[in-house]
């Protein structure tokens, strides 16, 4: 079984090029996570499974409750997010995220502030 990785944010540029390039090495399960529905995000075509997801940056404590419980149940290894609210409000939870074998692909705190 690939590893599971979870890339949010996929039809901004950035996380449009992670799932490119995870996908060239064949070696992942990508997950893509929009706020978005599938139809409306081109890159959405680029992963193995496309789900939408709640708004990172209008409730932070909702959406790291929401996130945690997705990784859990998809199994989720890696996580690539790419909002910079996104990516500070992880930073924050980066504990609760290792507990759950989640592996953030992001710097920690101290550097992001």
């Amino acid at each position: 079984m690939k590893p599971v990785v979870l890339v949010t944010a996929i039809g901004t540029a950035a996380s449009t090029t992670i799932s490119v390039e995870l996908r060239k090495t064949n070696d992942y399960y990508i997950i893509g996570a929009d706020i978005y529905e599938n139809y409306m995000v081109a890159s959405s075509k680029d992963v193995d499974e496309f789900f939408v997801f709640p708004s990172a940056i209008d409730d932070f404590d909702l959406y790291i409750e929401f996130a945690l419980g997705f990784c859990s149940e998809h199994h989720v290894q890696y996580y690539f997010p790419t909002i910079d609210e996104e990516v500070v409000n992880l930073s924050n939870n980066r504990s609760r995220f290792e507990t759950i074998g989640v592996k953030l692909c992001i710097p920690n705190h101290k550097l992001i502030e």
